[in-house]
C-alpha cells in the first residue's frame, strides 16, 4: 500500500466506536421499521439508534446530525410508549422539542422531526386518557407538518385526530378528519394506511347508524388489507362482521365472525381475540341463539383476565349477566352483574389514576415551557394554535350541541341511553349525598320479552319497546330521567324521591305497562314488567351500589313470579 493511499484511508476514518452518518441513518431507519415489531424489539432498536445519533452529533454537529438525533428521539419516545412507559415517553419526546430549540437557525433539521414529536406526544396523552391534551398536541403537529410541506405527516395526524374524536363520541368531526387522511392515502398510493383509515371510517359511520356506509368502508378495507398485509386481516374481519350485522346481512356476518376468529388465533393478540369473541357472543345473544353463547363468552373472559384488561373483563361480565338473565338463571345473572360492577369500578379507578398522572405531567410540562416562553418560535406556534382553536370552535359551536344530544339518546326509543344515564346517576347521587335528600332508582325489565320477538318478529318487539318508552315518558316529571339500558331493560331516576315514593311510582308504571294494548300485533297480547326499586340513602350514596341494589331487587321480583315490584308496597 502506498503512503498516499494510506493517508487517504486515515482521512476518512472516524473516531473509534463512533458511527458515521450512513450507519446512523441505517439505525434510525431500522428503528422506524421495528415499530411494527414487539415492544421490546422496538425499544432496543430505538435506543441503539439514539445512542449512535448522539455520538455522531457530538463529533460533527452538522445539519444531518441534528436531524438524525431528533428523529431518533422521536422513535425512542414512541418505543417507550409502546412499552407502557408513558412518563418516560413524554420526557424523551420533550427532549426532541428542546433539541429543536437548540438547533442552529439555518438548520433544516428541526422541521423534519418537530411535527413527528408533537404527533407522538399527542398519542401519549391519548394513551393516558387525556383527549384535550392529545388534540392540542395534534394541532401543533399539523402546524409543523404544514410549515414543512409534509403532506404524509399531516395525513397521519388527521387519522389520529379522527381516532380521538371518535373515542369521545364526536363522530361527525372524526369522519371529517378520517376522510382528509383517506384522500391523501388514495392520492399517494399508501394502501396500508388507506386500509387502516377505511376501517376507522367504517367504525365511526356504524356508530352513527349509517349501516350501508359502514359496510362499504369495511369491505374496501378488507380487500386492501388482503392485498397488502394478508397476515393482518383479523381486525378488518371483526369490523366487517359487525358492519354486516348492523346492515342485517346475518349469513355473511356469521361467516365473517368465524373467519375472523381463525385469523385472530393465527395472527392476532390475545386481547384482540377476546374482544372479537365477546362481539360474537353478543351477536349470538341478540339473534336468540342462547345455546351457542356461553363457550365464546367464557373464553373471552378468560383471555381478558389473563391479560389483566379490566375494561374487557367488565364488558364480558355484563354480557354474561344478560345471558343468564335471558335463560332464566337469575342467581347467576346477579353474580355476573355484581362482578361486572366490581371490574367496572376497578377500571374507573385505574382510568382516574391515569388521568391524575396525565394532569401532573401537564403541570410539569407547562412549567418547563413557561421557562422557555421567550423563545420566538414557541410563542409563534402557541399563537397559531390558539387562533386555529378559536376558529375551529366558532365553526363547530353550532354542531356541538346537536352532536351531544344525539350521542346521549337511544336510537330506537329516543330515551336517554346508558352513557347519559350513568352520567346523570352519578350526578344525582352526588347531589343527594351533599343535600342528604335521597334519590330513588327504578329498574324495569319486560317479562318474557323473547316470546314477543319469537311470536311476532323483531319489528313488533321494537314497537313494544317504543310503546313502553312512551309510557315512561308521559308519567315522569321534568326533573326525572327515563333511560333504556339495553335490550328490554329500562331505568327511571327520581331525584328528590325517597324509597316509598320510588315504590309508589314503580307500581304506577307496572300498572300502566300491564294495561297497555297492542292492537297492531294482537289485541290479546299483554306485556308485563318486573321492577326493582332502591334509594341512595340505603347504600351510603354510592352510585354503583344503588344500581346493584335496584338490580338485585329486580331479580327478586322475577324470581317471585314477575309482573311485580320489589320491595313491595309498604316495605
Amino acid at each position: 500500500m502506498s503512503s498516499d493511499h494510506a493517508a487517504n484511508v486515515s482521512d476518512r476514518r472516524v473516531a473509534p466506536g463512533i458511527p458515521d452518518t450512513g450507519e446512523v441513518e441505517r439505525l434510525v431507519e431500522a428503528a422506524r421499521l421495528a415499530c411494527d415489531s414487539k415492544a421490546p424489539e422496538y425499544l432496543a432498536a430505538a435506543e441503539a439508534a439514539l445512542e449512535a445519533a448522539r455520538a455522531l452529533r457530538r463529533r460533527e454537529p452538522s445539519k444531518s446530525a441534528w436531524a438524525l438525533e431528533g428523529a431518533a428521539l422521536v422513535e425512542a419516545g414512541d418505543a417507550r410508549r409502546r412499552s407502557g412507559q408513558l412518563r418516560g415517553a413524554l420526557e424523551v419526546l420533550e427532549r426532541a422539542l428542546g433539541l429543536a430549540r437548540e438547533a442552529p437557525e439555518d438548520s433544516w433539521g428541526p422541521a423534519a422531526w418537530l411535527g413527528n414529536a408533537h404527533h407522538r406526544i399527542g398519542i401519549v396523552h391519548d394513551s393516558a386518557g387525556d383527549p384535550p391534551g392529545a388534540i392540542a398536541a395534534f394541532g401543533l403537529a399539523l402546524e409543523e407538518h404544514r410549515r414543512s410541506g409534509d403532506g404524509t405527516g399531516m395525513a397521519r395526524v388527521q387519522n389520529s385526530l379522527g381516532i380521538v374524536y371518535s373515542r369521545s363520541g364526536r363522530y361527525p368531526e372524526a369522519i371529517d378528519h378520517f376522510e382528509a387522511s383517506l384522500a391523501h392515502a388514495v392520492r399517494n398510493g399508501h394502501h396500508v394506511r388507506e386500509a387502516a383509515v377505511l376501517t376507522n371510517l367504517s367504525i365511526a359511520t356504524r356508530l352513527l347508524g349509517r349501516a350501508e356506509d359502514s359496510l362499504n368502508y369495511a369491505e374496501r378495507s378488507l380487500v386492501l388489507r388482503r392485498e397488502t398485509q394478508p397476515e393482518a386481516v383479523n381486525g378488518e374481519l371483526t369490523n366487517l362482521a359487525l358492519s354486516l350485522a348492523a346492515a342485517g346481512e346475518h349469513e355473511r356476518a356469521e361467516a365473517a365472525f368465524v373467519e375472523g376468529e381463525r385469523a385472530h388465533e393465527e395472527f392476532g393478540e390475545p386481547l384482540d381475540l377476546a374482544e372479537h369473541l365477546r362481539f360474537y357472543a353478543e351477536y349470538l345473544l341478540d339473534r336468540g341463539r342462547e345455546a351457542e353463547v356461553l363457550a365464546p363468552l367464557e373464553r373471552a373472559l378468560a383471555l381478558a383476565e389473563a391479560g389483566g384488561a379490566l375494561g374487557q373483563q367488565a364488558a364480558a361480565q355484563a354480557v354474561l349477566a344478560r345471558y343468564w338473565k335471558r335463560v332464566g338463571d337469575h342467581a347467576r345473572a346477579l353474580e355476573h352483574f355484581e362482578s361486572f360492577h366490581e371490574r367496572e369500578i376497578a377500571a374507573e379507578r385505574a382510568a382516574a389514576a391515569r388521568e391524575l398522572e396525565a394532569q401532573r405531567w401537564q403541570a410539569e410540562l407547562a412549567l418547563a415551557r413557561a421557562e422557555a416562553a421567550a423563545e420566538k418560535r414557541e410563542r409563534e406556534a402557541l399563537v397559531m394554535l390558539y387562533d386555529s382553536l378559536v376558529h375551529d370552535h366558532r365553526d363547530l359551536e353550532g354542531r356541538a350541541a346537536q352532536l351531544e344530544l344525539d350521542a346521549s339518546l337511544d336510537a330506537l326509543t329516543s330515551l336517554a341511553n346508558r352513557r347519559l344515564f350513568d352520567l346523570r346517576l352519578r350526578e344525582a347521587v352526588d347531589r343527594s349525598a351533599r343535600t342528604r335528600h335521597p334519590c330513588a332508582l327504578v329498574v324495569i325489565d319486560l317479562d318474557r320479552f323473547k316470546s314477543v320477538n319469537d311470536g311476532f318478529g323483531h319489528a313488533a318487539g321494537d314497537e313494544v319497546l317504543r310503546g313502553v318508552a312512551t309510557v315512561l315518558s308521559k308519567r315522569l316529571r321534568a326533573s326525572d330521567l327515563a333511560a333504556r339500558l339495553g335490550g328490554e331493560e329500562f331505568a327511571v331516576l327520581l331525584p328528590g324521591a325517597d324509597l316509598a315514593r320510588g315504590v309508589e311510582v314503580a307500581h304506577e308504571l307496572r300498572s300502566l305497562i300491564a294495561s297497555s294494548s297492542w292492537p297492531a300485533m294482537d289485541p290479546a297480547l299483554r306485556v308485563t314488567a318486573s321492577l326493582g326499586v332502591a334509594s341512595s340513602d340505603e347504600v351510603g350514596f354510592v352510585p354503583g351500589a344503588l344500581m346493584a341494589l335496584a338490580d338485585e331487587r329486580l331479580y327478586l321480583a322475577k324470581g317471585l313470579g314477575r309482573d311485580r315490584v320489589e320491595p313491595a308496597r309498604g316495605a
